[in-house]
């Protein structure tokens, strides 16, 4: 899962990052199934993380571009960051006698969080929030969650990554860019 958190991040083809979030997210629910003591859990999870929200971000690679703006740092640089950060994380879960589950769930969280950071690509920044979004459903398996709860979360994630999605369809219209720094130029 870490592996495929890299290639979502550091990938250039906005396809093949959504391709990869997709497989980590399928992973995510086989985990889910064997971990979840709701139903409702993989349920929503199966809804909004296999289903809805890839296909959103489908839809606006389509009515955008394929291939994400020049990030802020290059590739190499930006790999060797991650590989740091991600050792760190994997020290500090050893040190402390971490489950996997707690290291896994850091990593993608360092990964997810540097990505909506570096990366100049509003939907590289979707991406970023949908593994941020792996990391919580990964720390929260096993443990019971209200079904109200599970209904908010599922439909606050499809809202934020359509809300950051629309941003990138409109900036694209206006600019021919989905770079982030170019936001200021959408006025309403």
């Amino acid at each position: 899962m870490i592996i495929l958190g890299i290639i979502v991040c550091e990938h250039r083809n906005l396809y093949v990052a959504v391709a990869s979030l997709l497989i980590q997210n399928i992973i995510l629910l086989i985990l889910l199934f064997y971990g979840s003591v709701s139903i409702f859990t993989v349920i929503f999870s199966v809804i909004s993380l296999v289903i809805v929200i890839p296909l959103i971000i489908f839809l606006t690679i389509s009515k955008t571009k394929s291939y994400s703006e020049e990030p802020f740092i290059d590739g190499l640089t930006s790999i060797s960051i991650l590989i740091f950060l991600i050792s760190i994380s994997t020290a500090y879960a050893i040190l402390n006698s971490l489950s996997l589950k707690m290291l896994l769930f850091l990593s993608l969280l360092i990964i997810g969080v540097y990505m909506m950071i570096v990366k100049a690509d509003l939907i590289k920044l979707g991406l970023g929030l949908s593994l941020v979004n792996n990391a919580t459903h990964i720390l929260t398996m096993g443990v019971e969650i209200p079904i109200l709860a599970d209904v908010s979360l599922t439909i606050v994630k499809i809202f934020t990554i359509s809300l950051i999605m629309g941003l990138a369809v409109g900036l694209h219209n206006k600019t021919g860019s989905l770079d982030i720094r170019k936001l200021t130029l959408l006025r309403w």
